[in-house]
């Protein structure tokens, strides 16, 4: 027996201090600790915490590799809110494997996962591990929406989803720590942007160009008439989109599946207007934003949306399966918050459901319908048939 049910590495973090926030309240009588480097920041953010559940301070550092042995050896499972991933996440990453302690994350980095992948889940399957990146906003709504909509189809018609749409409509601001990984991403060089714009760099056995026009990402505003509305590329499907089709690779070989090998995902942002869905499509260069960040015009990392701003953020996602007959299901979720309220939400619940045993037992680096599926759905309660 650990010492700690859950860990939240990264607690000082914007997000990470909501994940602290949300378990405050709702650890279900787990032990949990709150970890980062700086001891002072620590005690301020569980002094702050408004539940009745308390953590335990631990102080670890990335630069510390025995101080992430001793943390990942005492916990069942981490919740690793440090990033960006791909400069920060690795040595945490490698402690909890080393130690045998389950994983989930909040990345949105698919180079990050991708390294997961390649390296670590052999050996995370030997161990009988259950490490599931990008659990937060990007990419449960994406992934657990997409398994739900095929799910329903298949128990409607009798038919696999031979293809899933995803629309979502969303109201918030994004956090320094978003912006951060962004600019990380762009300054990593080719070979991590060829990555990030390979369509099935997380498969299995990744296809190769020339993609099918349904599998490659949205780049341009176009009315859509499904929905009625004029949709733009959506900034997180560069994300989503490789979650989800692993999810399909993975999940098409299993009995009684909802996909098939061949079924596709892709996902747009919905804008109210032709002219929205204009802007929503243009990207303000990097050395732009990099100089609004140093300007105070875009938040710097650690800090984001205000607790008003959060109240009044949004998202609606509606996913469409649709047999290869044509027949067709729509399941819609939605909530607060989506990027970090929401994301508190997930990540924790996810976590929830390694330490009580209602996961898939698959084993490995999963995805959160691979590894929690039917039971995620259950504990969010926000994805039903439209």
């Amino acid at each position: 027996m650990r010492k700690f049910g859950i860990s939240v590495w990264g607690g000082t973090g914007f997000t990470g201090k909501l994940i602290a926030e949300y378990l405050s309240h709702n650890n279900k009588g787990v032990t949990w600790a709150l970890c980062g480097r700086n001891s002072n920041r620590l005690e301020e953010v569980a002094s702050s915490l408004t539940g009745p559940s308390k953590p335990t301070i631990v102080i670890g550092d990335v630069e510390n590799r025995s101080s992430l042995d001793a943390l990942a050896a005492n916990t069942e499972v981490m919740i690793a809110a440090c990033g960006p991933y791909l400069q920060l996440g690795i040595p945490m990453f490698e402690s909890c494997l080393e130690h045998k302690t389950h994983y989930v994350d909040i990345n949105g980095e698919t180079p990050f996962v991708k390294k997961l992948i390649t390296d670590y889940d052999a050996e995370a399957k030997q161990k009988q591990l259950v490490m599931v990146p990008s659990c937060g906003f990007d990419s449960i709504p994406s992934d657990i929406s997409s398994y739900f909509a095929a799910q329903q189809l298949l128990h409607k018609t009798g038919e696999p989803a031979a293809g899933i749409e995803g629309y979502f409509n969303m109201k918030g601001q994004l956090s320094g720590g978003t912006i951060a990984t962004g600019i990380a991403l762009e300054e990593g060089g080719f070979s991590i942007m060829k990555q990030v714009a390979n369509p099935f760099l997380l498969s299995q056995s990744p296809k190769r160009p020339p993609y099918r026009e349904e599998e490659r990402d949205v780049k341009v505003p176009e009315y859509c008439e499904r929905i009625g509305s004029w949709t733009a590329p959506f900034f997180m499907a560069p994300i989503n989109t490789r979650i989800v089709r692993r999810s399909i690779e993975i999940l098409s070989s299993k009995p009684d599946t909802p996909f098939t090998a061949d079924t596709y995902y892709r996902e747009r942002a919905v804008a109210g207007s032709e002219e929205e869905a204009v802007r929503l499509t243009q990207k303000i260069p990097l050395a732009k934003r990099k100089a609004l960040v140093q300007e105070g015009k875009l938040p710097s990392q650690g800090s984001g949306p205000s607790e008003a701003t959060r109240k009044a953020s949004t998202f609606t996602a509606h996913t469409i399966a649709t047999s290869s007959s044509g027949q067709s299901v729509q399941v819609v979720m939605s909530g607060g918050d989506p990027g970090y309220e929401e994301t508190a939400r997930m990540v924790s619940e996810s976590a929830l459901l390694i330490l009580s045993g209602s996961h898939n037992n698959y084993f490995g680096i999963g995805t959160p319908a691979v590894a929690f599926g039917d039971q995620l759905t259950h504990a969010l309660g926000n994805v039903k048939v439209a």
